[in-house]
């Protein structure tokens, strides 16, 4: 019994210390800050809040898709008074020099792409231009090997830069050389054939 007593003892002496200290708190006058305790106060905010502008970019898209699209559009005029085929001289010349200026002027967002793109036709021109553009001739005397590379699998980045003239530019560049894997393995192995005369 004396144990219930106690514990219900407890119970009131700690609602009366709560409610107590509750009064004390609740009579309390409240004091108002100064201006210059404000002042102080709302100092570190209004440092923190503070950013930087950030600073524009040196080159937007907008800025370079005028001349992308001109640089497009002379390499379609130029390249149409050649032969439809993308496998002639002139037109591949033509291609990589469109191509180096585009990786220097088109937007950044593609520039790998791009300098891919250069560096194909840097390379096939290499190899293409000293035997006149003559698959025959490269594959008896030149790097058959890696015109065979060169011709029958895709531009690296070239899809992705054809896609870029397309979106912005509304029309298509010609594109790359290219032979049927089939038809060129036919091509060497006629070119390489043993003369039977002989």
């Amino acid at each position: 019994m004396w144990g219930v007593w106690r514990g219900t003892g407890v119970v009131v002496l700690t609602v009366c210390a709560i409610a107590w200290s509750w009064q004390e708190i609740e009579s309390r006058p409240v004091q108002e800050a100064s201006p210059a305790e404000l002042e102080v106060t709302n100092e570190p905010t209004a440092t923190t809040t503070t950013t930087a502008s950030p600073t524009p970019s040196t080159t937007s898209l907008e800025s370079v898709l005028e001349p992308t699209c001109q640089l497009a559009q002379t390499f379609v005029d130029e390249a149409a008074k050649e032969s439809d085929d993308h496998n002639t001289g002139p037109v591949a010349q033509l291609a990589a020099t469109f191509w180096t200026a585009l990786a220097q002027a088109g937007p950044e967002y593609v520039e790998a792409e791009l300098n891919a793109v250069a560096d194909y036709y840097a390379n096939y021109l290499a190899i293409a231009e000293p035997f006149d553009f003559d698959p025959k001739t490269i594959i008896a005397n030149g790097d058959k090997e890696k015109l065979e590379q060169l011709l029958t699998r895709p531009a690296p980045g070239l899809e992705e830069s054809h896609n870029m003239i397309i979106f912005f530019c509304g029309f298509e560049v010609p594109g790359q050389p290219t032979m049927d894997a089939t038809a060129f393995a036919d091509l060497e192995s006629l070119t390489l054939r043993p003369n039977p005369s002989r």
